[in-house]
C-alpha cells in the first residue's frame, strides 16, 4: 500500500506552532488533532489532513495572527477539491411495470 502522506514543511510547522496556543471547544476532533500536530504524534500529512488543518485554522484564526505566506498557504488548501464527473447510469424500465400486479389497498374502517 503506497501512501499519499508528505512531511510537513516549514510553513505548516509554522502554522501547528501558532496553532498549538489556540482554545478549543472540549472533546472534538480540531483539538485532539490540534495537539496531535503539535506534540509531535504526526509528523505527516495527506491533502485530506492538509484541508482538515487549513479548516481548523480558518476556523479558530481570530486567537493568532498568521503571516501573509501562512494566510496564502491556508487560502490554497481551502479551495474545495474539484469534483470528478461521474458517469451517467441509464436505468432502463422494465416492462411492464411490476407494480400492475399488485392489487390495490382497500380501506377498512375499524
Amino acid at each position: 500500500m503506497v501512501s499519499d502522506r508528505t512531511p510537513l514543511t516549514e510553513i505548516e510547522q509554522a502554522i501547528v506552532k501558532k496553532l498549538a496556543t489556540a482554545s478549543f471547544p472540549p472533546a472534538t476532533a480540531s483539538k485532539r488533532f490540534a495537539h496531535n500536530l503539535s506534540d509531535g504524534y504526526v509528523k505527516d500529512l495527506s491533502d485530506k489532513g492538509r484541508r482538515f488543518l487549513a479548516y481548523v485554522v480558518h476556523r479558530f484564526r481570530r486567537q493568532y495572527s498568521l503571516s501573509r505566506e501562512e494566510q496564502e498557504w491556508v487560502s490554497q488548501w481551502s479551495q474545495p477539491v474539484p469534483e470528478q464527473p461521474a458517469e451517467t447510469i441509464v436505468v432502463e424500465p422494465s416492462s411492464p411495470p411490476i407494480t400492475d400486479d399488485i392489487p390495490s389497498a382497500q380501506l377498512c374502517m375499524f
